[in-house]
Formats: structure tokens, C-alpha cells, sequence
């Protein structure tokens, strides 16, 4: 039985595959599996081109049924104490592994941990940085509601929480499937932990960097709309969740305006000011410094267009632009602060 077992669902995309085989296959830490799935590509991927002889690394095949029903497999066939998913356009940095199972082995209390990853555009250059631990270094199942701070390839947790979910992967959703998996598996497992370095990379690509569309909108909702069926949910998040959709559509309006969806993000903004006018003005210069950080080297493009283009509703805010680019350098000199620290 390995430590680690690593997913990776791919389709018709041979040569990042074999850049994210790669990555793992480099890994300071050497007792893992990784288990690709071939979602129906074109051309079946070729399983001795992929692993290279290396007996921890094999190929299943399946028609194509999309990224959920590709992972479910994965896990399906897993066999690891620690589970870790990588999309295949994305890669492992070198301490990946080795720094989040020591974490676990270590804490033998605590049942997921996260971390930080670099943004890498289409070519592999670094974009900027993604490092939740800003925000602090523990998540709770009620911060969660608010966002996971995590992404896919930064994730290690311990495979025993699969047995406590009702489901994996939503088979009938192809966008933002891995926020709700994460948010039921935070359901479960009760907080994470989210360790201040970088272990992997994530690849932006045009309009995919930000999911700001309408039918994204509808599959965050989605996410939100499931966590609260969940079962036994404590009082306080019953009595918040006019806020927690509020903030919902907070986040969907930003991510519109990223993709200069100006209609769009003014109907999310709209529906979050119906629920919770106070906190949407509280927190839209912080929101919008956090989407120009995430994507952009030059916040003021983004904050430019999506100041002129508020609802009426939140007019007064565009008074507000030198507190949205303050918050976006803070978030800057923290992530520089923390990398020094790194090593």
C-alpha cells in the first residue's frame, strides 16, 4: 500500500499529461501511485508512454464522462493512505508531497491539508502567486461556505474521509465540481489545514482563469445550494446563510467583471445587495483586490472597469478605488513577506 495515491483525469492533452506525470515522478518524497484517467480521448493514451517503466504509475481507460466521473474512477482504484488530485495541465512542485504527508503523519489529528500554488500561463511562465494562508492557516466547514481556499493540485487528505461522504464527485457537474467535492469532504473532516508554501502550479488560460460566465455562476450556486442540505448543520450557519449567499454573488459578480461581463456582474451584485446590502459594501474593495491579485500584475484595468460599471445601488463605492488598490498591495507584500520565510 503506497502513502499517497495520485489522480490525474486527462483528455486529448498528451503532452501536459506527460509534464504532470513528470512532476510527480520528481517528487522529493518517492511512495505514491499515480493513477491516470484517460476521460475518452481521441487517441487512447498510450500507458507505456506515460508511465515510462515506472510499476507506480498505470493507466485506466474510459468512455468519456467528464472530469467527475474521471476522478470518482481514480479514486475507485485507489489504494494510498493519503489521497491528491492533479489536473493534468497543472504540476507538482518538489516538496508537494513530501511536505503535506509529513504534515499528516505528524498530525495525526488533522485529516486535510492545503497549500499555495503558482500561477503559470499557457507556456509554463509565472503569473503570480496563490497563497490562502493570508487569510490564515486554518480553515473551518463554516469558512468553507464563504470559500475553501483551496485548489484541486494543493490538497492532501486522509482517504478515510471517503468513506464518510454520501458521494464523490458530482457526476452532472463539469464546473466548479471540485469547490463543491472539497466543501462536503470540509463537511466531514470539520477544518483543514493550509501550510504557508507553494507546492504546486496552476495553469491559467484566457477566460478559463476566472469562470465568470452565467452558467459558472449557476454551478457556484449549485455548490452552495447542496452544502446546505447537508444534514446537522450548526445553528450559527443556518442563521448566516443570507450572508453566505450574499457573499456567493459578491464573488460571482467580481469574477464577471474579470471576463467583462459588466450585465452579469451586476446581476449578482444586485441579488448580494438584496440579502445583505451592509456587507457587500463592506467588502467589495477587498473582493475586487483579491480577484486583480489572483490574475493580474496591474490591478487597475479590472478596478477601473469594474468600478465603472457598479450597479446604482453601489454607486457610492467607486469613491472607494484607493482602498480597493491598498488592499491589493497588501495582499502582494504579504505573499512576498511569506515567500522570504519559505526557504
Amino acid at each position: 500500500m503506497p502513502a499517497v495515491s495520485v489522480i490525474i483525469p486527462t483528455r486529448n492533452r498528451v503532452p501536459l499529461l506527460l509534464e504532470a506525470v513528470q512532476s510527480v515522478r520528481g517528487q522529493t518524497f518517492g511512495d505514491f501511485e499515480v493513477i491516470v484517467v484517460d476521460d475518452g480521448s481521441d487517441l487512447p493514451v498510450d500507458a507505456s508512454l506515460i508511465s515510462k517503466g515506472d510499476p507506480r504509475i498505470r493507466v485506466l481507460r474510459q468512455s468519456h464522462g467528464g472530469r467527475s466521473v474521471a476522478r470518482n474512477r481514480g479514486l475507485e482504484h485507489a489504494t494510498g493512505r493519503y489521497i491528491a488530485f492533479l489536473d493534468d495541465d497543472d504540476t507538482y512542485l518538489p516538496n508537494k508531497l513530501g511536505d503535506q504527508a509529513a504534515f499528516l503523519v505528524t498530525q495525526p489529528g488533522e485529516r486535510i491539508v492545503s497549500a499555495g500554488a503558482k500561477y503559470v500561463d499557457e507556456q509554463g511562465r509565472e503569473l503570480g502567486e496563490f497563497a490562502p494562508w493570508n487569510d490564515g492557516c486554518t480553515v473551518t466547514f463554516a469558512d468553507a461556505l464563504y470559500s475553501t481556499r483551496m485548489i484541486t493540485s494543493t490538497v492532501l487528505f486522509r482517504r478515510e474521509l471517503l468513506d464518510q461522504m454520501d458521494a464523490w464527485f458530482d457526476p452532472e457537474m463539469d464546473l466548479a465540481e471540485d469547490g463543491d467535492f472539497f466543501l462536503r469532504l470540509m463537511y466531514y473532516a470539520g477544518q483543514a489545514t493550509i501550510l504557508p508554501v507553494w507546492v504546486s502550479t496552476y495553469r491559467l488560460r484566457g477566460n478559463d482563469c476566472s469562470g465568470g460566465g452565467p452558467q459558472a455562476s449557476a454551478a457556484y450556486r449549485r455548490v452552495i445550494d447542496k452544502a446546505y442540505r447537508l444534514p446537522g448543520l450548526p445553528e450559527e450557519i443556518l442563521r448566516n446563510r443570507d450572508r453566505v449567499y450574499a457573499h456567493l454573488y459578491l464573488v460571482c459578480g467580481c469574477r464577471a467583471y474579470a471576463v467583462r461581463d459588466a450585465e452579469h456582474a451586476r446581476e449578482q451584485l444586485e441579488a448580494a445587495v438584496e440579502l445583505d446590502a451592509a456587507y457587500v459594501e463592506a467588502e467589495l474593495p477587498a473582493m475586487l483586490a483579491r480577484f486583480a491579485g489572483r490574475r493580474l500584475n496591474d490591478p487597475r484595468p479590472y478596478v477601473e472597469y469594474a468600478m465603472e460599471n457598479l450597479p446604482p445601488a453601489l454607486a457610492p463605492v467607486r469613491s472607494r478605488k484607493k482602498e480597493a488598490y491598498r488592499a491589493f498591495l497588501q495582499r502582494q507584500a504579504a505573499s512576498l513577506n511569506t515567500a522570504t520565510h519559505e526557504g
